[in-house]
């Protein structure tokens, strides 16, 4: 008999959790799993998962209730935000996957971006004032591991949640993003003469900004030394487009926007019209996994530093597919956007196989899936055991921050 499963990420936009979530209900459903998705009825997921043997469920519909012997699959969160549109029986297992570096730290209220440069203040400021939510994210933590019923994504993950939990976390299970592989990517087409052509992929807003504001800001200084025609390729939608498309216009470059490229659409673009590819995440394996030669860029939300220096995917540790920059801490790259432009017109199929062959063996899905499969089978975590826990309870702070958001979008 099937194992009846829910994946629950209700989510309106194009994000690497999204796209992981429909890949891993996609290879889920082929194993011993009846799988429901449960997505907002215009979210991502819901819009482009087409395998009929899925079944999507409304997040904006009726309280949801699931039924007893169910497994969920969800996000790492802190505790009191889990989704309150559910009803989850008290038989039902939970398993988070940790794919943040902050998805169990509690946020300061106000001005949250601001304190993402020194973290040293932020820490500072959850200790003073949100110590009870940090406590009980630390209980939550605590709970999920002897139960093992949490995989962190990445070390940068792991990093983070013991700096401002305060927790050793000895003992951990890892399930780095995965991507699909084929055997007919590993073609790779040469630069032309007269022009490079480049490409950056990924949402256009919150911490990616300022990293794409980088890139176009050194690539101005390589236009003359490079002695070609600059093309670059945005694709990718957010809050911060409209400011990108500003620079663009007093740019040397010449920009290409693309709202959104499906799996086949995407494959054949960076095949076809990328040289160099720019991203993190789960967008920076979709080049690798092309064989494009592909920066992996990391996460800030103030202005990246002048002397900042690159790194190629194949050269990050730890499945880490972005390196969190604040005020101690400007990146472990080592090369100057001269020196990535160069190598990419000297070395493209070089760089692009080093790429592939990076992505082969850290992040194939069948390898990430099957340990997920295990994962989810060997955990113990029920729901019952997080509501008699009392960390769930969001207390007075988030109460209060939900109803001032609440009324900013009446």
């Amino acid at each position: 008999m099937k194992k009846n499963l829910f994946l629950i990420f209700p989510y309106k936009g194009v994000g690497g959790v999204s796209v992981l979530f429909k890949r891993a209900a996609e290879w889920l459903v082929e194993r011993n799993f009846s799988v429901k998705v449960i997505d907002y009825s215009d979210g991502f997921i819901s819009k482009s998962l087409y395998n009929r043997d899925i079944e999507i469920i409304n997040y904006d519909g009726p309280l949801i209730k699931i039924p007893k012997d169910s497994i969920c699959l969800m996000q790492s969160m802190t505790p009191w935000t889990i989704f309150k549109n559910i009803k989850f029986n008290n038989d039902t297992k939970i398993f988070f996957w940790n794919c943040h570096p902050n998805n169990l730290i509690p946020s300061i209220p106000i001005f949250s971006n601001f304190f993402e440069n020194n973290l040293t203040f932020k820490k500072l400021l959850i200790n003073l004032f949100l110590s009870k939510y940090k406590n009980s994210s630390k209980t939550f933590l605590e709970l999920l591991l002897k139960t093992k019923s949490i995989a962190f994504m990445d070390d940068e993950n792991i990093k983070n949640t013991r700096f401002f939990l305060d927790h050793k976390i000895r003992k951990f299970q890892k399930l780095p993003i995965p991507i699909f592989l084929s055997k007919e990517t590993k073609e790779i087409k040469s630069v032309s003469k007269g022009t490079l052509k480049l490409t950056w992929i990924g949402r256009i807003e919150d911490f990616k900004t300022k990293s794409l504001e980088k890139v176009i800001d050194d690539l101005e200084k390589t236009i003359e030394s490079s002695h070609k025609n600059i093309i670059f390729n945005v694709i990718g939608d957010g809050e911060d487009l409209q400011i990108i498309k500003e620079k663009a216009l007093n740019s040397g470059l010449t920009f290409n926007f693309f709202d959104y490229l499906n799996t086949d659409e995407l494959n054949k673009f960076l095949k076809e019209d990328t040289d160099l590819l720019f991203a993190m995440g789960t967008s920076a394996l979709e080049g690798g996994q092309c064989s494009i030669p592909t920066v992996l860029l990391d996460i800030s939300h103030t202005k990246l530093k002048t002397n900042y220096k690159y790194k190629w995917l194949f050269e990050t540790k730890n499945y880490n597919l972005g390196e969190v920059l604040h005020k101690k801490f400007s990146g472990s790259g080592t090369h100057d956007i001269k020196n990535i432009i160069e190598n990419t017109i000297l070395n493209k199929t070089k760089i692009g196989m080093q790429c592939r062959e990076y992505v082969e063996s850290n992040h194939s899905s069948e390898i990430v899936f099957k340990n997920l499969e295990s994962f989810l089978n060997n955990s113990s975590l029920k729901w019952e055991d997080l509501s008699s826990s009392k960390v769930i309870k969001s207390g007075l702070i988030y109460k209060v921050r939900k109803l001032f958001r609440d009324q900013k979008s009446i």
